[in-house]
């Protein structure tokens, strides 16, 4: 019975019937341990890179984050949840955890700048601004939603600095254009659904509650062209303002 309640379904609209078992206090019990790992990393990246297990245990983080995006998705349907082109993983987070994995696996970084924008930021947004309030740590969601968003916010971390694979401008310009790219196709989707979905946020009209979002949402009086062309400017200025920031010291040394 134990393990049939830990892996219930439990929607995200919470009624008056559900008391939610998700609190402030795990909040900031996993925004802390995300800080702590990120620290970790910063100071003891070099010394991860030479440990003899090392390539065999970035492999099995790459299976990891495969079989996590997967067994969400197994989750739902064996709850009846999953509804065709309502309910692929077209997002920022489960296609930056996916590519991740692959990368992970196969030590290809094609797809790395993207992994470390949009995985970075969206990971670190979804941490904050958490959608599972309907999920605790009594339930699998819970553990299924923060394996996968603080893996993406600390591994490409890792990797660029025990690797030296931050992006470079062309990197950081093409990230960009595929960020735009799977906007666009979220829009469709979007469009395609009715708006009923929320592929990659872009959706003015189930803007995710209590974010910036909401408040972009609500600032457009939910027109889709207006809330489309604020979000690509602000992809736009927070990638490239990582960049002048990962390059801070390179432009003031050649200035």
């Amino acid at each position: 019975m134990q393990l049939l309640n830990f892996f219930a379904y439990i929607p995200n609209e919470l009624t008056d019937s559900f008391q939610s078992t998700y609190t402030n206090t795990h909040a900031l019990i996993m925004i802390s341990f995300t800080l702590v790992l990120l620290i970790g990393v910063l100071l003891f990246s070099d010394k991860l890179k030479k440990c003899a297990y090392e390539p065999q245990l970035r492999k099995v983080l790459g299976w990891i984050l495969i079989l996590n995006v997967l067994s969400h998705y197994i989750w739902l349907m064996s709850h009846g949840e999953f509804y065709g082109l309502k309910t692929i993983p077209i997002m920022f987070c489960p296609l930056s955890a996916l590519f991740l994995g692959y990368i992970l696996i196969k030590e290809n970084y094609t797809l790395f700048p993207y992994v470390f924008y949009m995985g970075i930021l969206g990971g670190f947004l979804a941490i904050i601004f958490t959608d599972i309030l309907h999920a605790g740590p009594t339930y699998y969601r819970f553990y299924n939603f923060f394996i996968q968003h603080i893996t993406i916010v600390i591994l490409p971390i890792y990797l660029a600095k025990a690797y030296n694979k931050f992006p470079t401008l062309k990197d950081t310009i093409n990230a960009y254009w595929m960020t735009l790219g799977i906007a666009v196709i979220s829009l469709g989707l979007n469009y395609i659904n009715n708006w009923e979905t929320r592929y990659s946020e872009m959706n003015p009209y189930m803007a995710a509650e209590n974010t910036p979002l909401e408040a972009i949402s609500k600032f457009v009086n939910q027109n889709v062209l207006a809330y489309s062309m604020i979000n690509a400017l602000l992809f736009f200025i927070v990638i490239f303002i990582i960049y002048l920031l990962l390059n801070m010291k390179s432009f003031l040394r050649n200035n």
